[in-house]
């Protein structure tokens, strides 16, 4: 395990114990990795869509209709909003039910 999983065992457990002594206590098949996996693969996603998974305001919905209105591709919306392209095609059904020849474009 690499350093910043070392710094979130000695965070959860107070940094009383070494999170060696942790680990061999538990079994380190046992312990709990997935919101640092979680974290790790946000911000790599983030790193692309600064905006995935946020929750979407209304301002950035009908700024999403209004570029859609006017042509914009799906994967254009996903860079000028900074969102997955995903995203941006479940939100625009949301919004003005796609026909799914559309979500193509």
């Amino acid at each position: 395990y690499g350093e910043v999983f070392l710094s979130a065992i000695r965070q959860h457990h107070g940094g009383g114990k070494a999170p060696d002594a942790d680990a061999d206590a538990v079994g380190s098949a046992e312990i709990d990795t997935s919101a640092f996996v979680q974290n790790e693969r946000l911000a790599e996603i983030r790193k692309s869509h600064p905006r995935a998974y946020e929750p979407w305001s209304d301002a950035e919905e009908s700024e999403l209709k209004r570029l859609y209105d006017v042509g914009l591709s799906i994967a254009d919306l996903a860079t000028r909003l900074g969102r997955q392209p995903g995203a941006i095609e479940s939100r625009l059904n949301r919004l003005v039910k796609l026909p799914d020849a559309q979500s193509q474009r």
